[in-house]
């Protein structure tokens, strides 16, 4: 059974994701959803642990449809990036 932060119990409108954005379990808008709005990709939780993933955003429960590293939950002051020269990075504040 997952469950999300309060700010993923609503769905924002799709917006395109610029270089440069960012996004953090700690922030409101924690995540970024496709533009049919049928997925979202950000930060969920599971267990008491905190994952990056892509799930269904339509469909009760927004079960997930993959995850990065299961065996490796994020740490809570994680964030995810796309850098302004197009990479995608995976911040650990801990670090």
């Amino acid at each position: 059974i997952s469950s999300f932060p309060q700010a993923q119990a609503q769905s924002q409108p799709y917006k395109n994701i610029t270089l440069g954005s960012s996004i953090s379990f700690l922030d409101e808008e924690a995540f970024w959803t496709s533009q049919s709005g049928e997925f979202s990709f950000g930060f969920s939780t599971s267990d008491d642990r905190i994952y990056v993933g892509i799930w269904f955003e339509k469909i009760p429960g927004k079960p997930l449809v993959w995850t990065a590293n299961r065996d490796s939950p994020a740490p809570s002051g994680s964030t995810v990036e796309l850098t302004t020269d197009g990479r995608f990075l995976f911040k650990d504040e801990k670090k």
